[in-house]
């Protein structure tokens, strides 16, 4: 039987957005799992990280069976939580918030153009929600987009 394709499809994740153009262009750092330390002046975009320093959570599976029999196949889906963190040292909010709608964009682009991202038994990735926060504290600002991306297989 075959095993998840959770961990795949993080490390698909991370290539595809470590390898697109935009991202690059635009100095988003690719970062897989929480953060080291925050980082003023930066758009981020975690792979597995919710954004909360207090969880660990990275994600979620579920499988049921598609048929029966020996060489049954299960219907798995994986979500799994990212955040792009675009803080600032100063106070434009406006430059964070189109900062971070910019990198969600880039990666749903590219995601779209390969929606398998070429993993077998993977039928979609598709991005399936996404929450807005600003924050401001004495440093600076940050507008958040928490959000999942949804992985889709027959395995």
């Amino acid at each position: 039987m075959a095993i998840s394709r959770y961990a795949a499809a993080v490390d698909a994740l991370v290539s595809l957005a470590q390898a697109d153009s935009t991202l690059t262009a635009a100095a988003v750092e690719i970062v897989d799992g929480p953060p080291v330390q925050q980082q003023y002046g930066t758009t981020v975009l975690y792979f597995g990280w919710t954004g909360d320093e207090d969880s660990d959570l990275a994600g979620s599976i579920q499988s049921s069976y598609h048929d029966l029999g020996p060489s049954a196949m299960r219907d798995e889906t994986c979500e799994v939580r990212c955040i792009i963190r675009a803080i600032r040292g100063d106070n434009d909010m406006s430059a964070a918030r189109l900062s971070a709608v910019t990198a969600l964009g880039a990666l749903e682009t590219a995601i779209r153009a390969n929606v398998s991202l070429g993993l077998s038994d993977v039928l979609r990735f598709e991005v399936s929600e996404a929450t807005v926060n600003q924050a401001r504290d004495g440093m600076g600002l940050a507008c958040e987009l928490d959000f999942s991306i949804t992985v889709t297989s027959l395995i």
